[in-house]
């Protein structure tokens, strides 16, 4: 999946084959795919990154064979595709991640009571605001893969057994409503986030890697953040910071360098918002 101006982090490419493989049938066109190589993907991001790029890539694959097969289809469709294609692979994914690339700007993703599916409601923020968060919000890589599976598994045990799990998830969701309206008036409810965050450690023990806590504290320590939050599941990948006001990237890149790894990358976040478009090739 390519935009107009720029190219996303990942991009799908689907090339029809007239030999067997992976085919995709409606009542009016018949696709083809020799083998796997057939449907190429390209990204530019570290392995088990916390992003939800596996979830994100299954949206731009399913997205590109029903488009070639012109098989009709909404967001909505895509998402619970692509949950179903998680369960097949036995990575345990949800739908959060695909709503977030197939949706643009700022949203909030739900289950409907109604019939359980998964819907979303656009957040709507200044642009004033959007840009401080383009200038305010980063990415630190830890160095550290992780494998959302596992922690994922350990959530699911203690939701079954009962216990603070249940009281944790509770209250994660009325914070949602909060958070939105937050975002509305143009604020970043930082008091918000680290509830959040502590709600996750709590869920999954050992999401928070003593090496991230080393890192959030000197960031913290140094004033340059006000709070930190790693992506998806936790256990290492990528770590979200909100930058102090008069901050800059590179003064969070020259720390990072000081008292950080090696493996460690600071990156700049920007807000997408396009929807996932296709193109064929």
């Amino acid at each position: 999946m390519t935009h107009k101006s720029f190219q996303k982090p990942i991009t799908c490419h689907i090339r029809p084959s007239s030999t067997p493989g992976v085919t995709v049938k409606t009542d009016l066109n018949t696709v083809s795919f020799s083998n796997s190589a057939a449907i190429l993907d390209s990204h530019n991001k570290p392995g088990n990154p916390g992003l939800g790029t596996s979830s994100i890539l299954a949206a731009a694959i399913v997205k590109g064979l029903w488009q070639s097969s012109g098989t009709s289809h909404s967001e909505k469709n895509i998402c619970h595709a692509v949950l179903m294609v998680e369960q097949l692979l036995t990575t345990g994914g949800g739908w959060q991640d695909q709503v977030g690339c197939l949706y643009p700007g700022v949203k909030k993703g739900y289950i409907t009571e109604e019939d359980g599916s998964v819907d979303v409601e656009e957040i709507a923020i200044s642009q004033d605001f959007e840009m401080e968060i383009n200038k305010r919000m980063g990415l630190i890589y830890t160095g550290k893969t992780r494998l959302a599976k596992n922690l994922l598994q350990e959530v699911i045990r203690g939701w079954y057994s009962g216990g603070p799990i249940r009281e944790v998830i509770t209250s994660l969701e009325d914070n949602v409503s909060k958070f939105a309206t937050a975002l509305k008036q143009g604020e970043m409810p930082c008091d918000l986030i680290d509830v959040y965050y502590h709600a996750k450690k709590t869920l999954a023990t050992g999401c928070e890697p003593d090496i991230v806590a080393c890192l959030i504290s000197s960031l913290k320590g140094g004033n340059l953040i006000e709070t930190a939050w790693l992506a998806g599941a936790g256990g290492g990948g990528f770590l979200y910071v909100w930058l102090k006001p008069d901050v800059t990237m590179d003064k969070i890149r020259d720390h990072v360098k000081k008292y950080g790894t090696s493996e460690m990358t600071v990156h700049t976040i920007t807000i997408d918002t396009s929807p996932m478009t296709y193109s064929f090739v």
